[in-house]
């Protein structure tokens, strides 16, 4: 399958509005496990991402075109995979956010291309996440909580885009 380097960004808006239900659905405990992260709890990141994985795999695909099926398996493989080490409780706390920054480039290309965040989203950035390469997340708060460094550097980033 695909991978995340192929974020590229399709319109998809036109499909079956089962599956962008599920895809928000997925979105929803991806927001808790950015919370988590905010919060530097790995417990509740682990159940969260348990959630996620759950969520993921609930997303109905029947009516989908092959183009958008096959392009919303490969987000969703690349979710899965990065969603595990985040469940992982053998896993840092730092390694869960490296993984989570994978999450969020596939969560933020299946959200774009199907039209489903059923509120706004706003895309976040912080310079210095990633040592020093950047990183994004998604929140449904437009205020800046960095689930990078948690309370390290609560407010450390910017709004990039406004999801509507």
């Amino acid at each position: 399958g695909a991978t995340a380097q192929d974020t590229a960004i399709k319109d998809y808006s036109k499909a079956d509005k089962k599956t962008k239900k599920g895809i928000d659905a997925a979105l929803s405990q991806y927001l808790k496990v950015k919370d988590a992260l905010v919060q530097t709890n790995a417990a509740d990141a682990q159940k969260a991402a348990t959630d996620l994985l759950t969520a993921i795999e609930s997303i109905p695909t029947e009516k989908l075109n092959n183009e958008q099926k096959q392009y919303l398996n490969s987000h969703c493989d690349y979710i899965k995979t990065n969603a595990a080490t985040i469940k992982n409780d053998s896993v840092s706390i730092s390694q869960k956010r490296i993984a989570f920054e994978k999450v969020t480039q596939s969560m933020y290309a299946l959200i774009k291309s199907f039209k489903a965040n059923q509120v706004e989203l706003y895309l976040q950035y912080c310079p210095m996440a990633m040592n020093d390469n950047g990183a994004f997340w998604l929140s449904d708060r437009e205020a800046v909580f960095n689930p990078y460094f948690g309370n390290q550097m609560l407010h450390c980033g910017s709004v990039e885009e406004v999801i509507e």
